[in-house]
């Protein structure tokens, strides 16, 4: 999500695999534990991370992968990456798994086939991101916030009700918004002209071919579901 502090994890993720190649000489078990802890390590270091994430390689011949400069799957879960979005400082949980990572340029450039995952914002850090609005989970596909909106030159407490999701641009949108007011549901009519400037789309700007595709309600904050293919992760950082 823009240009950030975490953005490098990624790339380190690979880097780090191929840094400690050489000191692969214990066979695919031991060989591939170790390139784990030291990538954890180097994307702690990375990405500024009090504790080391968890790594899995997924690859059944890791030597041989080495050798051909080519990673079948990498999987990292990170319960908190520090990034900045919109000037507004978040730390989502991200679960990313690159897949056919190829190494070129004598291991200097990182190109993953496909890249998917997800990343978690608790709902604290969405009301930051959303203008500094209190929002709570509403069933299984729903959040609500706690706003205040001029009617007719007077403060209204109320609480809107949308489904989040993403539109076609990638951005997080919230839609079929309903209002509430002392417990009186406001008519639809009257709703839109209510919320101006209220939960408006929010941008999410992701770096080198990854794009936002989903949004889920869940109890630990919205889930955000990300992927690109061809993705050159040298250059996310």
């Amino acid at each position: 999500m823009a240009r950030r502090r975490g953005a490098g994890a990624v790339v380190a993720l690979v880097v780090a695999i191929v840094i400690v190649a050489a000191a692969v000489v214990g066979g695919n078990t031991v060989g591939k534990q170790y390139a784990e802890k030291q990538t954890a390590v180097t994307i702690q270091t990375r990405a500024n991370l009090a504790l080391p994430p968890t790594v899995k390689i997924s690859d059944s011949m890791f030597s041989w992968s080495v050798l051909r400069q080519r990673f079948d799957q990498v999987h990292v879960v990170i319960p908190a990456l520090p990034v900045k979005v919109l000037d507004t400082y978040l730390r989502p949980a991200i679960d990313v798994t690159l897949t056919d990572v190829v190494a070129s340029d004598m291991f200097s450039t990182y190109v993953a086939g496909h890249l998917e995952g997800t990343a978690i914002l608790p709902y604290d850090q969405l009301g930051s991101l959303a203008g500094n609005v209190s929002i709570t989970p509403v069933g299984t596909d729903k959040i609500s916030a706690q706003i205040t909106v001029p009617v007719a030159g007077t403060q209204i407490h109320g609480v809107v009700t949308a489904v989040p999701s993403i539109d076609s641009s990638g951005r997080l949108t919230f839609t079929s918004p309903t209002l509430s007011v002392a417990g009186i549901t406001i008519p639809p009519a009257v709703v839109a002209s209510v919320l101006t400037g209220v939960l408006q789309p929010i941008d999410l700007p992701l770096p080198g071919g990854i794009k936002a595709t989903s949004a889920s309600v869940t109890q630990n904050g919205l889930m955000v579901g990300i992927r690109g293919d061809d993705v050159n992760v040298t250059r996310l950082i």
